[in-house]
């Protein structure tokens, strides 16, 4: 079951519009025995011509020119009709145009396939509250700004990921739909990665077999998915009044007794300083900008809504680099 090479029986070259170069060779190899066939032949060819090994022949050389995995195995043509066979045809090909995945390994199941991963940018408006400081952005009259004079482009990287599975996990897709990321993930902090959308095809392979090509998208958000909420209302602390309790808290009037309407509240509910800086709090009332933000200033409240998971149930590569 050993095969030779006898040697080089042909060799061109083509060059397309784009520049690439693809290099056609065709070889004269011999077989130990008439027993032999095609597979026998192709192990040795995948040993003397590797797949991604670089264009080498005598003194042609091209480094940017790799061997790919197309390549057609015959019967050597001088054969009388019926003879035995020992000796084959081979032609195999060196590119420079590249390659949609690692073909160092040959891959026959299907379920080894690599991922495939891609990315795009989703983009969306939003109606600022704070400009790029953080202070309030307000009206001479303290009323908030509002309108597309105070919209802001926002995009999002977004990533896309298939790849084949042997079952169709439903029920986790619908439970993790929409969660975001309950640990570091992709380079991305915690709950910074949103779980989007899936979509599933069952895909036939040989006889009777069947599996499912998954694509799952992701938004990303390097400041996070957690909201950032100005406080603002129409009731306003009560003068010499405790705060935090229900019963301190009344409308707040102007100069004139009218219902001021909605004001800009500081960390006790009371009326905030426009002048000072944000006093930013999370969930448990904890301060998240120490040592900057002022007590009289407006009060911005970090507040997690998404729901967390992991993403990595999915069955998604750890890393997309």
């Amino acid at each position: 079951m050993a095969t030779t090479l006898v040697g080089l029986r042909s060799q061109s070259m083509t060059r397309d519009e784009e520049g690439h170069r693809t290099y056609n060779l065709s070889w004269l190899l011999r077989t130990d025995s008439h027993l032999d066939g095609p597979e026998t032949v192709l192990q040795t060819v995948n040993l003397l011509f590797p797949v991604g090994s670089a264009y080498a022949l005598d003194n042609d050389y091209d480094p940017w020119a790799f061997c790919t995995p197309d390549m057609s195995i015959s019967v050597h043509q001088d054969l009388e009709e019926g003879e035995p066979c020992q000796h084959w045809i081979v032609t195999n090909k060196f590119t420079t145009k590249p390659m949609f995945r690692c073909n160092t390994v040959q891959i026959d199941n299907p379920l080894l396939e690599p991922y495939n991963i891609s990315g795009d940018f989703t983009h969306v408006s939003r109606e600022m509250k704070t400009d790029r400081f953080g202070k309030p952005l307000l009206h001479v009259n303290f009323e908030q700004m509002l309108g597309p004079e105070v919209e802001e482009k926002i995009s999002y990287p977004t990533v896309s990921i298939s790849f084949n599975s042997s079952i169709l996990p439903l029920s986790l897709i619908t439970m993790v739909l929409n969660k975001v990321n309950d640990a570091p993930l992709w380079g991305f902090p915690k709950r910074c990665v949103r779980f989007t959308d899936a979509k599933w095809e069952r895909v036939l392979y040989g006889v009777c077999f069947y599996y499912y090509k998954l694509t799952y998208s992701f938004e990303t958000n390097l400041e996070t998915f957690d909201k950032f909420i100005p406080a603002v209302g129409t009731k306003t602390l009560l003068p010499r009044s405790m705060p935090f309790l229900p019963g301190s808290y009344a409308v707040q009037k102007d100069v004139l007794g009218e219902n001021e309407g909605p004001v800009v509240l500081n960390r006790i509910g009371a009326k905030a300083d426009p002048n000072k800086p944000p006093y930013i709090i999370d969930g448990e009332g904890n301060n998240l900008n120490p040592g900057q933000g002022s007590l009289d200033g407006p009060l911005i409240q970090k507040r997690e809504i998404a729901e967390e998971a992991n993403l990595l149930l999915l069955g998604i590569p750890t890393s997309i680099n």
